[in-house]
């Protein structure tokens, strides 16, 4: 079985796969926050809103005493 070479930086000694995998995970993370997500409200705000489709209203009857 091969050993992983070792990074020795400071008092941090870290494995080249290991160091290899959270370079990744901070790139997905960045971007993740760069990239931006298509905004639902931006074309809600420029047409209006239909109007909702409801049943003729049943007069209320009062209750027997």
């Amino acid at each position: 079985m091969e050993q992983s070479q070792y990074i020795h930086i400071g008092i941090f000694l870290i494995t080249v796969p290991n160091l290899i995998v959270i370079g990744l995970m901070l790139l997905v993370f960045a971007v993740a926050v760069i990239v931006k997500l298509p905004q639902e409200h931006s074309t809600q705000t420029t047409t209006q809103p239909a109007e909702p489709q409801t049943s003729p209203a049943t007069p209320v009857q009062p209750p027997n005493p």
